[in-house]
Parts: structure tokens; sequence; C-alpha cells
């Protein structure tokens, strides 16, 4: 009988990758950026779960008083999951995607796209607020 696991991959700033067996073993990635999982051995399939870096927040000027007025909040990345199919020894492409730069005096940055194997399962990040 084939050993057979199931990882969850959680995918936004923060990586887990858990599999369900007897026990269940999870490891964590919390790094922005690409990151390359190789598959272990009697692994066939994975609960990928990404979401998007949220949106920074920005602001129209900088007033009188030295605040930003009428600065508005980014907005949220979003969420994506699918069971991927996977081989044993394989590398896949993790990428955990960046919130946005904030911006005095301007519209926030857009949030990183988190993705799984590049296309498999993809979160797009979320967009700047302006004011």
């Amino acid at each position: 009988m084939k050993n057979k696991f199931t990882y969850l991959f959680t995918v936004f700033i923060l990586v887990a990758f858990c599999a369900n067996s007897k026990a269940q073993t999870c490891t964590t990635i919390s790094t922005v950026g690409t990151t390359v999982w190789t598959c272990p051995a009697g692994v066939t399939s994975v609960t990928v779960q990404c979401w998007g870096g949220g949106g920074a927040g920005g602001g129209v000027a900088i007033g009188s008083s030295g605040y930003i007025s009428d600065a508005c909040g980014g907005g949220g990345g979003s969420f994506a999951q699918s069971v991927i199919a996977v081989t044993a020894g394989n590398n896949y492409n993790v990428v955990v995607g960046a919130g946005g730069a904030g911006v005095a005096g301007g519209t926030g940055g857009t949030g990183g796209t988190s993705s799984f194997n590049a296309t498999s399962v993809v979160a797009v990040g979320g967009t700047g607020g302006g004011g």
C-alpha cells in the first residue's frame, strides 16, 4: 500500500507546508520572493492556498499641518486554493508576494502576486490606496 501524504501550502508573506499522515508535519517559509520546494517521497498531491500581498495605503497631499490629507488604505490581496498533482523528487517554485510600498502624497504600491508552480495556483496582490 502506498504511503500517501497531503501537503498544505499557505502563500502570503508566509508559506506553510503540512503533510497529513498518521502525524501532521508542517514546514513554514516566511521569506518574500521565490523559494524552491522539492516534493518528498510518497507525496502525490498538495493542497495549495495562496494570498496575494496587500496593497499599501497612500495619500493625496501633505497639508500645512505636516500630515497626509485624504489618505486611503490599500486593498487586500486575492485568495486562491486548489489541489495539485505533484511528483516526488520534482522541484516546484513557490512565490510569496510582498505587501505594497506606502506612499505619502500619491497612490500606494500594489501588493505582489503569490503563486505555486508559476500558473498552477495564483493570487494577485491588492491595489494601492490613494486619496
